[in-house]
């Protein structure tokens, strides 16, 4: 009895331990993250197309923007969520619309011309459609 009650007293242990290292962990990322938004700054200026668009698109949590020929635009924010104007390559729109709620949010994204694209996730893995090399 006094072996496993001290079982479960090592194994709450170990459980709070981990749980303050997740905090302190996500602790760290918001630090990241606001470091990263002081650096980059908040303004941005453009010429596009649709500038009112874009203007309602651009906000402060803005962490990413691709930019396309006419105006076309993809803005990520610090979230994990994204809004995007008329004109995105039918695959990277497809890629966002499909994929599940608990997979990782894009973090990175290019566009180009002829339907290519690069977008990254945040699990580091990477899509895109263009040039092998």
């Amino acid at each position: 009895r006094m072996r496993e009650e001290k079982r479960d007293r090592e194994e709450a242990e170990k459980q709070r331990q981990e749980e303050e290292q997740k905090h302190q962990g996500d602790i760290a990322r918001k630090n990241r993250m606001k470091e990263m938004r002081r650096k980059r700054g908040v303004g941005g200026s453009w010429v596009l197309r649709e500038t009112d668009d874009f203007e309602k698109n651009f906000t402060k949590d803005t962490s990413c923007v691709a930019v396309k020929g006419n105006g076309v635009h993809l803005c990520l924010y610090d979230s994990g969520s994204w809004s995007y104007s008329t004109g995105l390559p039918e695959d990277l729109y497809k890629l966002l619309h499909t994929r599940a709620l608990s997979h990782p949010s894009p973090d990175f994204v290019a566009m180009g011309s002829e339907k290519r694209y690069f977008i990254r996730f945040k699990n580091g893995k990477s899509q895109w459609v263009g040039p092998q090399n």
